[in-house]
């Protein structure tokens, strides 16, 4: 993977920060609840795409149906989130958003409950 430059640092920080916002203060969905956490934006060098990883946590809900139902919602609501970021952002081009799920800390968590069982069972 080659290291972005500085202004394309920027741009994905710009970008992660409008994001967050947007999903966490203005989605008026009641399907998109839950603990929400934009991970990282990696944008293409044309400003033609912007890829999103998203951390979902289900409110009182650990199944994985429950984040992909939300991750779904999101995904339906990516062109309201595009213009409110846009309208936030002085950019010459608005990249399209491409959501995905970033599953990282999910595994983590799951590494750790089995290494606990793990020494538990010394």
């Amino acid at each position: 993977m080659r290291k972005k430059n500085q202004r394309m640092q920027k741009i994905n920080e710009l970008l992660k920060e409008e994001i967050t916002k947007v999903i966490t203060y203005e989605l008026q969905n009641p399907k998109i609840q839950g603990f929400i956490s934009v991970t990282d934006v990696d944008t293409t060098n044309n400003l033609e795409y912007a890829n999103v990883k998203l951390s979902i946590f289900a409110y009182g809900n650990k199944d994985e149906k429950a984040e992909e139902e939300i991750f779904n919602n999101i995904l339906h609501s990516a062109g309201y989130i595009r213009q409110k970021v846009c309208e936030a952002v002085d950019l010459q081009k608005m990249p399209y958003l491409q959501f995905e799920l970033d599953r990282g800390q999910q595994y983590a968590n799951e590494v750790n409950e089995l290494l606990n069982k793990i020494k538990g069972n010394k």
